[in-house]
């Protein structure tokens, strides 16, 4: 008796996960990723004149956690909601520039990004993705020398995702390019002064990784 019933348990979980599995590619669900980022060569400080090359950052990276909901999808489409609760990247280097020492640091916090989303399903277990987010971001960019001189910005403001996505089963795999200025509001000069700095530019273009359940 105790097999018979362990067999139909089994047998309903099996038949559970499956129609559970065929209605993955387009569904509501919860995502987490962990993302790589290169910024561009206007990340951090915008406008600024004869700043070396080498004082720019060259990675980011960091996580996202989000929902999605549909709108009364088809079996093959769905339109629906994209919501990353958060959304945080950090990049931070040292260079040696003619003899002296850098340390160069950034951080870029958003939340409650936002956006629509378009699915196309290619099969039950694969699927392509394409959206727009708009992103309340918080964003610092620093600088400091081994002089102990330094400089740091900080500001709140919006930014802008456009990206793609491919999914397989639960494995996601993303590209998106972030782009946007956030005014400086927060700033803060101790011997480095940085000229005409007004914005910081988000502009990076950015890869994920993770799953959707």
């Amino acid at each position: 008796m105790k097999k018979n019933l362990l067999l139909l348990a089994l047998v309903l979980c099996i038949g559970f996960l499956s129609s559970v599995q065929a209605q993955r590619a387009i569904k509501n669900g919860f995502s987490i990723n962990a993302v790589i980022g290169v910024p561009s060569e206007s990340f951090g400080l915008d406008g600024i004149e004869n700043m070396d090359s080498d004082i720019q950052l060259k990675g980011l990276y960091g996580f996202q956690l989000g929902n999605r909901w549909y709108f009364n999808p088809t079996d093959q489409y769905g339109i629906g909601l994209m919501v990353n609760w958060i959304d945080f990247t950090i990049g931070a280097k040292s260079t040696t520039i003619q003899n002296n020492d850098y340390g160069i640091a950034a951080i870029d916090i958003t939340l409650l990004e936002i956006g629509p989303i378009g699915t196309f399903a290619i099969s039950e277990d694969m699927a392509i993705d394409g959206y727009y987010n708009l992103r309340p971001t918080v964003f610092s960019w620093a600088i400091v020398d081994d002089d102990d001189d330094s400089y740091a910005s900080a500001g709140i403001g919006f930014s802008h995702a456009i990206g793609t996505a491919f999914r397989y089963k639960v494995l996601n795999i993303g590209f998106e390019y972030v782009l946007g200025s956030i005014k400086v509001s927060q700033e803060e000069d101790n011997g480095f002064y940085i000229p005409n700095n007004e914005k910081m530019k988000t502009n990076s273009f950015r890869f994920l990784i993770g799953v959707k359940f």
